[in-house]
């Protein structure tokens, strides 16, 4: 365990105590950290203990984990946060960043900072950020799930506490909310082209051959079997070809112990659709607090013109209205991307990242290259497409 660095006591008068640890194991026991969890509104798959603890147990390594926990006066954990510090080249600059553990794959977090304890948020924000044991150039909040209440209170103590912050938005993801309507309320909803185009898929899926459509939890002594399934899909998707599948060899093994993690506790949510007993598509996903995140879907190439994605996002839907979820997610979309979901709802949750620097020169530097180089060579890389375009 490392101890703070802090020398205030009037933190530990106020009813606070902060500690600092190496590993996971040491820092916070599962039960406490889901009864956190259970008071912070806006945790999400990405916080919970299966998630994280997989993340831990499969750092690199030229990563180091750092763990920071609060805990009231009776020894209740009322926050915690666990990051990851490594070496990386920004543009050439060898630095050390910090992130939470999770990245690449986590699609959303939120702060696990126990909302009912007055004056918590900026002890947990000095310690994090200000005192951490481990050192780094910068700081990156990846996929942070935007909050009215929250955010402001960031933003007061970094103005006051640690000025060098930057936030920008990264991701709207759309949000079907399902609570207040019936399958039959839902199908009724639909525009006369989403008809037509479902009506028309599924008319050439079942030209197709014999078709089997589920959406199921999987249970978890059959997760590794599912999962060679979802990679031999994806690999010879689109996905596959570009590479920028997420079953490939270097993640798999991760995915294949959270899943297993996630299945044991019944969050796995999978979506497939067979031919003739052969996966053709899946979309798999979980079920946090009674939403489906749509998190990965692929599908095979000679089956492109029948829509499955449209299909199998339907089924998943009426499927969610009858066992009592309460809306359909779609995780992580890019700002300039679109999912299916946008066919059927306006309503969207914002994703930001939000830097924080060090105060050394390196800190200035990289701040320079985020804020001002990066967008301007955005700008004229833009204005070279255009004219090239143009000329074209």
């Amino acid at each position: 365990m490392v101890k703070p660095r802090l020398g205030f006591g009037d933190l530990y008068m106020s009813g606070f105590d902060v500690s600092w640890f190496d590993n996971v194991s040491s820092a916070v026991t599962p039960v406490e950290y889901d009864g956190l969890i259970e008071r912070v509104p806006g945790a999400t798959v990405f916080n919970s203990w299966p998630w994280v603890t997989a993340c831990s147990d499969h750092l690199l390594s030229n990563e180091a984990i750092s763990v920071l926990t609060i805990r009231s006066r009776d020894e209740t954990l009322i926050a915690i946060a666990l990051t990851v510090v490594k070496i990386e080249n920004l543009y050439g600059i060898r630095t050390k960043v910090a992130r939470f553990v999770g990245v690449p794959y986590g699609d959303r977090f939120s702060l696990l900072v126990d909302p009912k304890i007055d004056k918590l948020m900026p002890v947990f924000l000095d310690n994090l950020i200000n005192h951490a044991p481990d050192s780094w150039d910068y700081f990156v909040w990846n996929e942070y799930l935007e909050d009215a209440e929250i955010d402001p209170k960031i933003e007061s103590w970094a103005k006051g506490s640690h000025p060098r912050f930057y936030k920008i938005a990264t991701s709207h993801c759309p949000v079907l909310p399902l609570s207040t309507l019936t399958r039959e309320e839902m199908e009724k909803s639909y525009s006369k082209n989403m008809k037509t185009r479902l009506r028309r898929g599924r008319k050439k899926l079942q030209a197709a051959g014999d078709v089997e459509i589920t959406h199921y939890r999987p249970d978890e002594n059959k997760v590794a079997a599912l999962l060679d399934e979802i990679r031999a899909v994806e690999e010879r998707s689109w996905k596959g070809e570009d590479g920028v599948g997420i079953f490939s060899r270097g993640s798999f093994a991760f995915f294949k112990d959270v899943s297993q993690r996630l299945a044991k506790r019944q969050l796995l949510d999978v979506a497939e659709i067979r031919i003739n007993g052969e996966l053709a598509t899946y979309r798999y996903g979980f079920c946090y607090r009674g939403v489906f995140l749509d998190y990965n879907l692929a599908f095979l190439p000679e089956y492109k013109k029948i829509g499955l994605g449209r299909i199998l996002l339907d089924e998943i839907i009426l499927s969610a209205l009858d066992n009592g979820y309460s809306a359909l997610d779609g995780s992580r979309v890019g700002v300039n991307s679109r999912h299916l979901l946008f066919e059927r709802t306006e309503k969207t949750v914002r994703h930001l990242r939000w830097y924080w620097y060090s105060n050394s020169f390196k800190g200035l530097c990289i701040q320079f290259i985020i804020e001002f180089a990066k967008p301007m060579g955005r700008k004229w890389r833009d204005k070279i497409n255009a004219l090239l375009n143009d000329k074209n």
